[in-house]
């Protein structure tokens, strides 16, 4: 059982938004807020999300390994936070939010691309792509670096990694993107419902 120790109710705890990369403190340098949290309340109840948030390493690694624990949000109660990861019908469950055995099969399938001799492969192919991202930008005054560089290097990468047609790079960079924002659980439900149409084209 996860003991949740007292505090002084006249200090405010962190929580909802202010526990995700939403907020920009939390973004910048989430340390301070979690230390504060470990200290305060390490087994915080998030009643904005309807989560639990656990800080402290024991914690965490007992719940990691309790194999009655699911990431499915099929076993989700309604309004919690993992229900938000619930797919339309029709669209394929994120491996993120899978349990064994899919989530072991989907893993070893994607493991095989990340095993230190494939990557030390990969290796020329990304050096050339940094130079082709690099050389428009010589003699530049400034440039956007998330824009011009960082941004576009690990989606030409990836997308080389899946065999996607240059062609297609915007579409591919566009589903990612709506990819990141389905976890955003302050949508509303009719912008969750824009994000998840424009991803069944994907998935068409």
């Amino acid at each position: 059982m996860i003991e949740q120790p007292t505090h002084d109710q006249g200090e405010r705890i962190p929580t909802g938004a202010e526990l995700t990369a939403l907020d920009p403190t939390f973004r910048t340098d989430p340390h301070p807020v979690l230390a504060r949290l470990r200290r305060d309340e390490p087994a915080h109840y998030d009643r904005v999300l309807n989560r639990w948030v656990l800080t402290r390493h024991d914690d965490v690694e007992r719940v990691l390994r309790d194999r009655t624990m699911s990431l499915d949000p099929h076993k989700a109660n309604e309004g919690t936070y993992v229900r938000l990861f619930l797919p339309p019908p029709g669209q394929a469950a994120n491996m993120l939010f899978s349990d064994p055995p899919d989530h072991t099969r989907l893993r070893a399938l994607v493991n095989k691309a990340f095993t230190p001799r494939a990557v030390e492969r990969l290796a020329p192919r990304i050096r050339r792509i940094i130079g082709e991202l690099l050389d428009p930008l010589a003699g530049a005054e400034g440039f956007d670096l998330i824009e011009a560089f960082a941004g576009p290097l690990p989606v030409i990468v990836i997308a080389e990694m899946l065999g996607i047609d240059p062609a297609n790079r915007g579409d591919f960079k566009r589903w990612s993107e709506l990819d990141v924002r389905t976890f955003n659980p302050f949508l509303s439900d009719e912008e969750r419902a824009t994000v998840n149409s424009a991803l069944g084209e994907r998935d068409a």
